[in-house]
């Protein structure tokens, strides 16, 4: 089965495809928000929604190599973000190909956050193991995580 190598969040990437190479630009680790956002979130969850949305454009990158480097193969991934109550805000999968390569990156966009107040936030990496019973079976391979801080004061 396919192995997972590292997966690192950051706001941009440039990838040298002649070099094979990729530049990470900007790690993202924190996110600051402001009152307005505070408020926006009450008002929010007044409303029976779960918290706001917020622009921001982030890339989650995911190495991936094949177990063994003779033989192809291909692995289903997803990419989940979760809240700080354990909550799932947004799950997007993805078909990993390593038939023809012995490596891959996989880049998720990310454009715009759903928010529902400060915390700990966490982009979880899974790769499907099998389905038994037709229950399909994942295992956990990256957790990154995403600080967000509610400011009092005004945004700038």
């Amino acid at each position: 089965m396919a192995e997972h190598v590292w997966t690192v969040l950051c706001q941009k990437t440039l990838v040298d495809e002649r070099a094979g190479t990729i530049s990470l630009i900007d790690i993202a680790e924190r996110l600051t928000l402001y009152a307005d956002a505070r408020d926006a979130i009450a008002q929010a969850e007044e409303e029976g929604r779960d918290g706001i949305r917020i622009p921001s454009t982030l890339q989650l990158v995911s190495v991936w190599t094949r177990s063994d480097l003779a033989k192809g193969e291909s692995v289903d991934a997803r990419v989940t973000f979760v809240d700080p109550s354990g909550k799932w805000m947004h799950r997007q999968g993805a078909l990993i190909d390593l038939v023809s390569i012995t490596g891959r990156r996989l880049i998720v966009n990310i454009e715009g956050l759903g928010i529902t107040g400060a915390g700990r936030y966490w982009f979880e990496v899974e790769r499907k193991k099998s389905a038994r019973k037709g229950v399909e079976q994942w295992a956990l391979v990256a957790r990154v995580p995403l600080e967000v801080d509610i400011l009092d004061g005004p945004g700038v």
